[in-house]
């Protein structure tokens, strides 16, 4: 291999490396624990409600999983609970939309809904609301 091709290949690696460090970077909100060098992921439950405007190819999975969220990916049905008004189908969620993020959810909350999320059956492709849904989310 000749060395003009190593420093292009060079330049390659380390600009997607920069651009991977920045996506997981920009996810990630920490916060210092005093008297600790050590940071600590920061679960935004703290008391309130926010509001998420939905942009194409979001879905509650997603949303669930953001800093702006809850952080866990596992936490959607309380999306699809406190938006019940709004969101028909938890599989279809529609730009221009704007759900509430209710940060004040109980262990009780919580745990329900990792249990619903884990119990939800694989996604079945389809474009208008189900009449019926596969689980009891609330």
């Amino acid at each position: 291999m000749s060395s003009r091709r190593i420093v292009p290949m060079k330049r390659t690696f380390i600009i997607l490396t920069a651009l991977c460090l920045t996506a997981v970077l920009s996810g990630c909100t920490t916060k210092r624990v005093e008297g600790s060098k050590v940071p600590v992921r920061r679960h935004n439950t703290d008391g309130g409600s926010g509001k998420h405007a939905v942009v194409k190819g979001d879905t509650l999975w997603g949303i669930a999983g953001s800093g702006e969220a809850y952080s866990d990916n596992m936490l959607w049905p309380l999306l699809f609970k406190y938006n019940r008004d709004t969101v028909k189908d938890p599989d279809l969620i529609y730009p221009g939309q704007r759900l509430t993020v209710q940060k004040n959810v109980t262990d009780e909350e919580t745990k329900k809904a990792r249990k619903a999320a884990s119990d939800t059956p694989p996604y079945q492709p389809h474009t208008t609301p189900r009449e019926t849904l596969p689980l009891d989310y609330f």
